[in-house]
């Protein structure tokens, strides 16, 4: 079984990041920037929730540095409580029955088919 997954996103105009993601199941990812690096760890907490722990890591840790570096992780708080938010409502929707799952995007959505298959391989496998 396949449990790795990357994306790649090239640096362009107006973009807030450039890098490379990597995923290994079952929950971990690794976020690579040109300046330093993000690690998050995905702890099930319940039946129905999950805590992402994050650990940045900045090439220039100086404290000529420190103020971009502290940016960097407000922004990223930021993002990251946007796509809890998208999330959270998502998983309100699917349970109301207001969304009726369908196929997921073969060009946008690679890696979350690559890991519904991993859940599903990996449930299989249980006794």
């Amino acid at each position: 079984m396949t449990t790795n997954c990357a994306h790649t996103a090239p640096a362009r105009d107006g973009a807030i990041y450039a890098g490379k993601w990597l995923w290994r199941y079952p929950n971990l990812a690794l976020n690579l920037y040109p300046d330093g690096m993000t690690v998050e760890r995905f702890v099930p907490t319940g039946v129905r929730s999950t805590q992402i722990v994050y650990d940045y890591f900045f090439a220039d840790v100086s404290e000529t540095a420190a103020g971009a570096n502290t940016d960097k992780v407000r922004i990223s708080g930021d993002v990251i409580d946007e796509d809890r938010r998208i999330c959270e409502a998502v998983q309100r929707n699917l349970e109301s029955g207001i969304y009726d799952t369908g196929r997921l995007s073969p060009r946008h959505e690679n890696g979350v088919y690559a890991f519904q298959q991993w859940v599903r391989e990996s449930v299989a496998r249980c006794p």
